[in-house]
């Protein structure tokens, strides 16, 4: 929590939160524990008590990041087997995504600065992709916001007829 890493000793020491320098010298108008910031990003002050030895002060930006939000379409709906078909995920530029492809093991790819990734596949038979999660990492890898997410696409493979070498009289159509 922000308490504990304003102050570790919070058995000894009440950490309390203000908007104003003012307020918190005065020990005045404490913001509640869950309030709407006015502005992003937003300085608060953190005053820290301690019953013996008075109090001390200190602050940190508020900045306050929109969750993360990606989707998911194929470039094709029905396919000869084996053709191509491109699964696009778009979104928050440079979110991490996770998806699956038949309810598989879950993977994990990094939209692009334009907020794109695409998978190129080649499916045999009926594939469908969920895509689970969307996330945001800090500078160390740490996750600091995610949305589950849960978009489906289904690629269907459909019966083909392949001519061979485009010449019609050699094509054999088994009915």
């Amino acid at each position: 929590s922000k308490r504990a890493e304003i102050n570790s000793d919070l058995a000894n020491n009440t950490v309390s939160f203000f908007f104003f320098l003012a307020d918190a010298v005065d020990n005045i108008n404490a913001l509640p524990s869950i309030f709407i910031n006015s502005v992003n990003p937003q300085t608060i002050y953190a005053r820290v008590t301690n019953n013996t030895t008075g109090f001390s002060l200190t602050n940190f930006n508020l900045v306050v990041v929109e969750l993360p939000d990606a989707t998911l379409n194929v470039s094709s709906k029905d396919i000869c087997s084996g053709e191509n078909v491109d699964v696009i995920f778009t979104g928050s530029p440079n979110a991490l995504v996770e998806y699956e492809i038949n309810d598989g093991l879950v993977k994990t790819e990094a939209l692009d600065a334009l907020g794109t990734f695409i998978l190129k596949d080649a499916p045999t038979n009926q594939t469908t992709y969920n895509l689970i999660r969307v996330i945001y990492l800090d500078s160390n890898g740490i996750t600091t916001c995610s949305k589950n997410v849960n978009v489906s696409a289904k690629v269907n493979v459909v019966p083909c007829l392949k001519i061979p070498d485009g010449n019609f009289e050699q094509a054999l159509i088994d009915l």
